[in-house]
């Protein structure tokens, strides 16, 4: 972790507790996207209603999402 700045490590808390509203900024350079319910379904159930992502695979066990076009 002392490889990142302050404000990367922030972003990426915020990220995975779901914190704030500007928690998805991580996201930006990403097309595809993994969350496991078992270890996060907090963030997983944030993701499945993501705006600009599409659910393309969702089980009991996670979910995957693909950035939709013009996104």
């Amino acid at each position: 972790m002392e490889l990142y700045s302050a404000p990367e490590l922030s972003a990426y808390f915020d990220f995975v507790f779901v914190r704030g509203h500007r928690w998805q900024r991580v996201t930006h350079g990403y097309g595809i996207i993994v969350a496991s319910r078992a270890q996060d379904p907090g963030l997983a159930a944030a993701l499945g209603s993501l705006p600009g992502w599409r659910v393309v695979y969702r089980d009991r066990a996670g979910l995957v999402l693909q950035r939709q076009a013009g996104a």
